[in-house]
């Protein structure tokens, strides 16, 4: 993450557990590290908070994107309950 500068040590570790996270997924594409890095930069130097309103700059096939979705759902029953 050294190409943005403003970056914190621990934003830049909460993006790449997140990266980390989308990749450990069974995805069809899963995001290029240029995909992912420009994702966080997009995301960092808008302030952009959900994961899910640009989540087509990462995941560029719509069945990952559906794919993300329902993990993170069901992340937040699990959390929920």
């Amino acid at each position: 993450m050294n190409s943005i500068k403003e970056i914190s040590e621990a934003q830049a570790k909460s993006y790449a557990s997140f990266i980390s996270f989308v990749r450990k997924l069974n995805l069809n594409k899963i995001p290029s590290l240029i995909e992912s890095v420009e994702w966080v930069k997009y995301n960092f130097l808008n302030k952009n908070k959900s994961t899910i309103d640009n989540l087509g700059v990462l995941l560029k096939d719509k069945s990952d994107q559906e794919k993300y979705k329902e993990q993170i759902e069901n992340a937040n029953e699990l959390i929920q309950e």
